[in-house]
Parts: C-alpha cells; sequence; structure tokens
C-alpha cells in the first residue's frame, strides 16, 4: 500500500537473442530481485481489491460477510516490512543514528498524513461529521481507519527490528517472540488494569484477535529478503505459466478455506480460531511464491499502486453512492451505478496519488 522506498529492478520489456541474455546477466548483477516492484503491486492490488469487495458487501448487502478484509490486509504488513528492509539496507540502517531515525520518521509521516487528513475531511462532508477526531492524529480509527495506527505502530518500531535482525538474528527473534507472547498473556488475563487494555485497543494494537499480531506480519516481511533465494531474471522466466497458475491456484484456495470455515462449519471458538489464523500463513506463503518466481498482472499491478488513496476513499466513495441515490439493501442499481462511476473513483484516486507523491518528492528534496 505504501511506497516505502525500494530499490528494486524494474522489467525494461521483453527481449531476444543477446539483447535478452544481456538483460539477464545485468539484473543478476545488481543482485536484485527481479520484478520484485511489479509482484509487490500485484500483491496489493490483490489485497485492494479484497478489502473494495467485503467492504460493499459490508454496506449494501444484507447478511453478514465481516472479517474477509481483514485477512488480506496481512499482506499490506507483510509488504511493508519487505519493502522496508531494502530501504533500510541501502541506508546502512543497520548503524543506526539520530539522523537517519529523524529522516526515516518524517518521510513517513509525509507519506501517511497528508492524504490521512484529505480522507479524513472528505468522510467527515459525507458522514456530516459522524468520524473519530482521534483519526487526524493517528492514534485512532474506527471503520476502515483503523489500519493507519496499526501500522504506525510497525513503523514506529521498523528501524530497531531491522538494526536488531542485521545484529544477531535469532536472539532478535527469540526476545520479540517472547514479548509478544507475554504481552498477550498479560493483556488477556486481566494482570493489568482495564484501562490500559482499553488503550490498547483504542489505539488499534488488537487484530485478529491478537495483541500486537500486525508486527509480527510486518517482521515477517522483514525476513523475507533473508529466506527467500533471488533468482535472476533469465531463471525466472522459465516455467512462469506453472508457477503463475499455481499463484492463482493458492488464492483461489485461500478464498475457499475461508468461506468453508465461516459459513460450512458450526461457528464454534475453535472454528473462528482457525478462520483468523490458517489463511493468514496461507498468505504468508502465498507472497512468498509471488515474490520468489515474480508474479505480474498488469490491473492489479495499477490498483496496487495506488492502493493507499483507493484504501483511504472508498468508503466515503460508497457512501456518497448511498447518500445522492438513496438506495436501500440489495439494490442492482446500486451496484450498476457503483460499477458505473468505478473508473472516475479510480482516475481520482490515481491523482490523489500522484499528488501525496509530490509531497513526497518536495518533502526530500528539502530535506537533501
Amino acid at each position: 500500500m505504501f511506497d516505502s522506498g525500494q530499490s528494486m529492478v524494474r522489467d525494461t520489456g521483453e527481449g531476444h537473442g543477446i539483447l535478452q541474455k544481456s538483460s539477464c546477466r545485468e539484473d543478476t548483477k545488481r543482485g536484485e530481485l527481479f520484478n520484485t516492484k511489479y509482484t509487490t503491486d500485484t500483491l496489493k492490488g490483490i489485497a485492494i481489491s479484497a478489502v473494495l469487495i467485503n467492504h460493499y458487501l459490508n454496506l449494501n448487502l444484507s447478511g453478514d460477510y465481516s472479517g474477509f478484509a481483514y485477512e488480506w490486509i496481512s499482506i499490506f504488513f507483510i509488504l511493508s516490512g519487505y519493502g522496508l528492509y531494502h530501504s533500510f539496507e541501502r541506508l546502512n540502517f543497520d548503524r543506526l543514528t539520530f539522523r537517519k531515525l529523524r529522516l526515516f520518521y518524517y518521510q513517513r509521516f509525509i507519506r501517511i498524513f497528508p492524504l490521512l487528513w484529505i480522507a479524513w475531511f472528505v468522510q467527515f462532508l459525507v458522514t456530516h461529521g459522524d468520524i473519530s477526531y482521534w483519526i487526524p492524529l493517528g492514534l485512532h480509527g474506527n471503520g476502515h481507519f483503523w489500519f493507519i495506527p496499526a501500522l504506525l505502530q510497525c513503523y514506529l518500531l521498523a528501524p530497531f527490528l531491522f538494526w536488531g535482525i542485521k545484529k544477531n538474528l535469532y536472539l532478535s527473534l527469540v526476545l520479540l517472540s517472547a514479548l509478544l507472547i507475554l504481552a498477550n498473556i498479560i493483556f488477556m488475563s486481566g494482570l493489568v488494569p482495564h484501562f490500559i487494555v482499553k488503550l490498547a485497543q483504542f489505539t488499534e494494537s488488537h487484530w485478529m484477535n491478537a495483541y500486537f499480531l500486525q508486527i509480527v506480519f510486518f517482521t515477517v516481511g522483514l525476513l523475507f529478503p533473508l529466506f527467500i533465494p533471488k533468482r535472476d531474471s533469465c531463471t525466472r522466466n522459465s516455467n512462469r505459466i506453472f508457477h503463475t497458475a499455481f499463484f492463482w491456484i493458492l488464492a483461489t484456495f485461500i478464498i475457499g478455506i475461508m468461506l468453508y470455515l465461516r459459513y460450512f462449519l458450526s461457528r464454534t471458538s475453535f472454528t473462528m480460531l482457525e478462520f483468523d489464523v490458517f489463511p493468514l500463513f496461507l498468505m504468508i506463503f502465498l507472497c512468498a511464491h509471488a515474490i520468489f518466481h515474480g508474479i505480474r498482472n498488469r490491473l492489479l499491478e495499477f490498483l496496487g499502486r495506488i492502493s493507499y488513496t483507493i484504501y483511504l476513499f472508498h468508503w466515503s466513495f460508497y457512501l456518497l453512492l448511498r447518500h445522492i441515490a438513496g438506495f436501500r439493501f440489495n439494490s442492482t442499481k446500486e451496484l450498476i451505478l457503483c460499477l458505473i462511476l468505478f473508473p472516475f473513483f479510480l482516475y481520482t484516486s490515481k491523482r490523489l496519488e500522484d499528488f501525496g507523491s509530490f509531497i513526497v518528492s518536495y518533502s526530500r528534496s528539502g530535506a537533501r
């Protein structure tokens, strides 16, 4: 969802003969994952598509469709960690300094908050003020805005997680695991005052029935470059059809598993835990497979590039349609109108994303 400053190799097009072999050797020489930016954008496109569909169903159709978008949002946490690893490595964050920390947090602030403020103001107008005033501060987010403070917590820890991983990988993972397990035991057993538990929930530290779980998936993304082997473009082009087909079969399987656990098993605490946990592990494998084999889809790639603005503004878009047209639940006309106007929403999202990128570029030039 966010541009995390990845220094990735971009595809330069198809070639033949000597030119293609030269391109392959050049990609290998650079030592980067070939086409990773295209792949991560494709994965973001899948995640934001799931969010769009799930939230439309929640808002406009009768029935219980909640929870599905929560699962796919894990992809954003994973890819944020994955992208920041490359950014930190390029900027030598294994040697932390105050100046590097200040610059990192400043750039994250500029990337996230200006568009967040615009999105908050738009939804304030659409809902006639029925929206939390904590959202612009990034401390709390009702509705879909919960993701922002959850991700900000990952960014807050990101430089230190990277530093620990580079200094002593296994010790850092043991300490992080112990702290997260201990925190969940303390919060869930009532060993801390109730207001502290409420504060953790208010700041969106509670996701998928666990505390600070987003940090786990963010850390998984940080670890991807260490455990996913690098392959050059020549090797990656072999069996592309097979690996692409497997990717889509796995994505479809994940959806099927989620539907089965949600609607075809009796809703016990155990089956709901399976619904929360099992698909998340499959999504880690889905991301790893896509990155390793350079999976790409141009439409989803486009959606992934502007996924941040789509995420911020899609709820206002849905609400505005309902307010203007006055449709009720289960309206086919509203769905048709939404599909007709959706390209204009995407165009607006693209322009807003360009505006956000301009702010980031301008702030970076000023920071130098």
